[in-house]
């Protein structure tokens, strides 16, 4: 009898193999973005680089090449333009814009620490982002004097939310002037925000907030409102985590909560769930308590709201 030939990859075949993630759909339903991850052998490294399918062509093709990373692509409200994070410089991502219609790339942020999580403006004129809050000047002046160290667990960085207009900085690039266009939202003392949205009209801002990165006992829900530059604390009672949208109308918010109250997870393994707020009559529902135990919101569109959970947890 025979042995049947190779029926299994070698190593050099596993690590070859590529990975998808990041994925983005556009509004208008015709062209998805991801994230292509690949071996480059030559530089012994991975490469991440954007990548666009069409449907109508039914081909696939990279937005982004070369020896840079390109991640989190974001379709632009016209589906039109993409915005990803690429490194530059000191190595720390920024916000970048490309279109696809082949009219070049144009560096939107410069944030000495980098951006580490983006949203477009709802009209497209500019873009929502999160990055590391300024160092104080207690600390500047102490690093002068006795090199860069910190005191663990007593210093934190956290981050603040600010919003910078496209236009301004096309502006700033063409004329060669300082036109900053970058505004700051919220404060980053005692507030890291690890997940954000924008409604549909552009008026409010809902950020899922913790005192500091680690300290996820005491999350909080917090809306912005924009004109006014008013945040309000929503006192939810709940373990927060995954991620949090509007409703299309925008007056309700879905996040992902413990089914229960804060203090019987300090004993006990969390578990979550959908919960829906509604900001104008203050009822909270939980439509999927018998469901897994790691649902988590997406988006919520017109026709429903998109989740996602690990199967059979609970």
């Amino acid at each position: 009898m025979k042995m049947k030939g190779k029926t299994y990859l070698s190593i050099e075949e596993i690590i070859s193999l590529p990975t998808l993630s990041g994925t983005n759909i556009s509004d208008d339903g015709q062209k998805v973005a991801f994230v292509k991850k690949t071996a480059n052998w030559k530089d012994n490294t991975y490469r991440n680089h954007v990548w666009i399918y069409e449907k109508d062509k039914v081909q696939s093709y990279p937005l982004t090449n070369g020896n840079i990373d390109s991640t989190c692509p974001l379709w632009s409200p016209n589906s039109r333009n993409i915005a990803y994070l690429s490194p530059v410089g000191n190595g720390k991502n920024q916000i970048f814009v490309k279109s696809i219609d082949g009219y070049g790339v144009v560096q939107i942020t410069d944030e000495k620490e980098g951006v580490s999580n983006f949203k477009w403006e709802p009209t497209g004129k500019g873009f929502y982002y999160v990055a590391q809050s300024k160092e104080c000047e207690e600390i500047k002046k102490r690093k002068e004097l006795y090199g860069d160290f910190h005191h663990v667990g007593k210093e934190h960085r956290n981050n603040c939310l600010y919003y910078i207009e496209i236009e301004k900085v096309i502006q700033n690039d063409k004329e060669e002037r300082e036109v900053s266009g970058v505004y700051q939202l919220i404060e980053g003392k005692d507030f890291y925000i690890h997940n954000f949205d924008i409604s549909n009209d552009g008026t409010k801002v809902v950020c899922m907030a913790t005192p500091s990165l680690n300290d996820h006992m005491n999350g909080d829900l917090y809306i912005l409102d924009v004109e006014v530059g008013e945040l309000q604390k929503m006192n939810i009672d709940k373990l927060l985590g995954g991620s949090v949208c509007f409703s299309p109308e925008g007056s309700k918010i879905c996040y992902s909560a413990s089914i229960r109250e804060k203090e019987y997870y300090r004993n006990h393994i969390q578990e979550s769930t959908l919960e829906i707020y509604d900001m104008n009559t203050g009822e909270v529902i939980q439509p999927l308590t018998n469901f897994d135990s790691t649902v988590m919101p997406l988006q919520w569109t017109a026709k429903g709201i998109l989740i996602r959970w690990q199967d059979k947890t609970n």
